[in-house]
């Protein structure tokens, strides 16, 4: 009898420890941890189907405020073998998807677009920072919201593809849009299954 007990005690044991060791993390009213869904989700590795199909829902709100309003692209460009990503490689292996979703079909591949680098940790720290009003007709509304999604967008692709980096392409020196056609903001990544391009394109007018 004392080992049946013994027995049984310890089975239940084993499975009040496996019970907890699953259990999502909770908070003092045994509610979710805020975040922690979140942060599992960009530690899983996506296909890059699933990985596009994602960053369209989180820019699927965003609208980018120039003299215009543009939404944001997800685009697919070829595949590169190298661990780094150039300004030069990306002009020639998303020279196709830009064209062909850019509302002025421009060649980011031309010596006289110009190219500039963005701060893809500063549009980062500028989402977490963002505080979305409630009320959608607020005027700091729009610019608050393509901040925050701008941001949780950037740190997926962070998570997901390997040397994320940001481009304007298309501006003259003043920083104004050049002769051929709207400006053009691009943040691109390296897939780590596939060695594809993967980026998120949105366009600006500067008159």
């Amino acid at each position: 009898m004392l080992l049946r007990t013994t027995s049984t005690f310890a089975a239940l044991s084993i499975l009040v420890a496996l019970a907890t060791g699953c259990a999502a993390p909770s908070s003092d009213d045994g509610g979710p941890v805020p975040g922690a869904t979140e942060e599992a989700d960009l530690k899983k590795q996506l296909a890059d189907d699933a990985l596009k199909g994602k960053l369209r829902g989180i820019l699927a709100e965003a609208s980018f405020t120039s003299e215009s309003d543009y939404g944001y692209v997800v685009l697919e460009g070829e595949t590169f073998e190298g661990a780094r990503l150039s300004t030069k490689v990306v002009r020639e292996k998303l020279k196709a998807a830009v064209m062909a979703a850019s509302s002025s079909q421009r060649d980011i591949s031309r010596a006289d677009c110009r190219a500039q680098r963005l701060d893809v940790s500063r549009a980062i720290a500028d989402g977490d920072a963002a505080e979305v009003p409630a009320d959608k007709d607020d005027e700091s509304y729009t610019y608050a919201r393509h901040d925050k999604q701008l941001g949780i967008a950037l740190k997926t692709m962070r998570s997901q593809l390997k040397s994320v980096v940001g481009f304007t392409f298309g501006t003259n020196a003043s920083g104004d849009q050049d002769e051929f056609g709207t400006v053009h903001y691009v943040y691109v990544g390296i897939s780590k299954t596939s060695g594809k391009l993967i980026a998120i394109m949105t366009e600006a007018v500067y008159t």
